[in-house]
């Protein structure tokens, strides 16, 4: 099973990244884009990957004693869209976040290390918390200026939550793209 370590978005916040996608949409025409579905937008803490069905419950366990260190903490959309690996050569839009972000980093170092062990293959590329809009297919120059200059333009309101707890997910691929069911719910350290 593929499985990854992810911190759930609020109703509201994914609204207004769904605003932000259509307006994306407007400006860039015909730019081939592969746009997140609102029910697949998360806050990725960690890609586990392809894991036997019995780790399942010993990876869920280790999640869970690792995020019970952490107390709960804010988080919000600080309001910008930015690219990888940049705007000129956009493979992937992605939406920032803000707010404590210090604690959100521990958060994903103790995921990660709880998780290590169950990761076949490690990324050892540093954690930029972000949340994918949509994935860029070929585009030429001037289809990519058009994408560069809406990237600039265009804002996500600000939406702020609480991070009570993190979510072990399963992703089943599909052709009309991921399917996640929750694998468990792992709350943050009780106040």
């Amino acid at each position: 099973m593929r499985a990854f370590i992810a911190v759930e978005v609020p109703p509201a916040a994914i609204e207004s990244l769904v605003a932000a996608q259509a307006a994306l949409r407007t400006m860039i025409g015909r730019l081939p884009v592969k746009w997140t579905r609102p029910e697949g937008m998360h806050l990725t803490l960690r890609f586990v990957g392809d894991v036997p069905e019995d780790a399942a419950e010993p990876l869920c366990e280790a999640v869970g004693r690792a995020c019970a260190m952490l107390r709960p903490f804010q988080i919000e959309l600080s309001g910008g869209l930015s690219c990888f690996p940049s705007a000129g050569r956009a493979r992937i839009i992605w939406a920032r976040f803000g707010g404590d972000l210090e604690t959100l980093q521990d958060l994903h170092r103790v995921v990660a290390s709880a998780s290590d062990r169950f990761v076949a293959r490690r990324d050892d590329r540093d954690f930029v918390p972000h949340l994918t809009l949509g994935r860029v297919g070929e585009a030429r120059g001037d289809e990519r200026k058009a994408l560069a200059a809406a990237i600039s333009i265009v804002r996500t309101p600000q939406a702020q939550w609480r991070v009570g707890s993190v979510r072990v997910m399963r992703s089943f691929l599909k052709p009309e793209g991921a399917e996640h069911a929750l694998l468990a719910e792992c709350p943050l350290k009780s106040d």
